[in-house]
């Protein structure tokens, strides 16, 4: 273990169009007014009730074999995405969360029958999370130009192609979720549901300097509405 970043309080804000494409809206003069109000709402409920927090740390890699590497002392079995990490000298590990008040918030519209506000309330927690991630991206990015070194894509236990969501837990043992109060549950699923971990490669042999997402090595290949909400209408 090399370096410890607990950040809280992260400034996090999900613009409305982000929100609006996430669902397929792309022209605003063409979405009902009904729905941008819906949106907003949900957008400034969500505002009020994310609590963003992230924990990262940097360790060496051991060992990169055919569907393993070695972290420390943890074996992480990645399977067919392994190659991802191949240029890896350093893994940084990291986990994030908005907190549960939003999940239940969302529960209880539910229970009342509102389903449509808790709908965009849900995605807005997703998009929150997101912009999360992007800060931890910045961090790794700075982190590993300060040694000269590129970086990779960020790779999800679940999510990645060939790693088993079994293994969050493994990947989780290398920090300690309980600092910012998330727990995995039997299902080995981060709680609040709201979280994620994640570990980035990086090293002198990484040509690029910026951090981007697995979509293309992602087990719904891609064709999620949170690339949509990333990259815009181009995979709409």
């Amino acid at each position: 273990m090399e370096i410890f970043i607990k950040r809280e309080a992260v400034p996090v804000k999900v613009p409305l169009d982000k929100l609006l494409l996430s669902q397929n809206f792309q022209e605003p003069s063409k979405i009902r007014p009904e729905i941008i109000a819906e949106a907003e709402k949900a957008l400034d409920i969500a505002m009020k009730l994310i609590e963003p927090t992230f924990l990262l740390d940097k360790f060496t890699i051991r060992t990169i074999d055919r569907d393993t590497i070695r972290v420390q002392q943890t074996a992480l079995q990645i399977g067919e995405s392994t190659h991802l990490l191949n240029q890896a000298a350093e893994a940084v590990v990291y986990l994030s969360t908005i907190g549960n008040k939003l999940e239940i918030a969302v529960n209880k519209l539910s229970l009342e029958g509102d389903f449509e506000l808790a709908y965009w309330l849900d995605c807005a927690g997703v998009l929150a999370l997101n912009e999360i991630d992007n800060e931890v991206w910045a961090h790794v990015e700075n982190l590993a130009a300060k040694t000269g070194y590129g970086v990779g894509l960020s790779l999800s236990p679940g999510s990645l192609k060939g790693w088993d969501i079994k293994e969050q837990k493994k990947l989780c043992t290398l920090l300690d979720p309980d600092t910012i109060g998330v727990t995995i549950n039997d299902a080995s699923l981060l709680v609040p549901h709201k979280s994620a971990s994640s570990i980035i490669g990086i090293g002198p042999d990484y040509p690029s300097n910026k951090v981007s997402s697995a979509c293309d090595y992602c087990i719904s290949d891609g064709k999620c509405w949170m690339r949509r909400a990333r990259e815009g209408a181009r995979y709409v």
